[in-house]
């Protein structure tokens, strides 16, 4: 990846993946993330995107988005 930017593995469909790159101040704060719940909240004028570790939900990720642990 560029410099400053990180790939993420997104869920786009039920099945299907994309990588898409993020800024790296996305991911500050954070030791190491293995995997994270990406908040999307659109409105009229504006657009926030908050990311959120989620290690500890593996099992939830293994049973319904195996997908994205490939």
């Amino acid at each position: 990846m560029p410099d400053g930017k990180y790939a993420i593995r997104c869920l786009i469909t039920k099945d299907y993946t994309e990588d898409r790159a993020f800024d790296s101040f996305s991911l500050q704060g954070m030791e190491n993330p293995d995997l994270l719940f990406i908040g999307i909240m659109t409105g009229v004028g504006m657009m926030q995107i908050n990311f959120c570790q989620a290690d500890e939900f593996r099992d939830l990720f293994e049973k319904k988005w195996n997908v994205l642990l490939k």
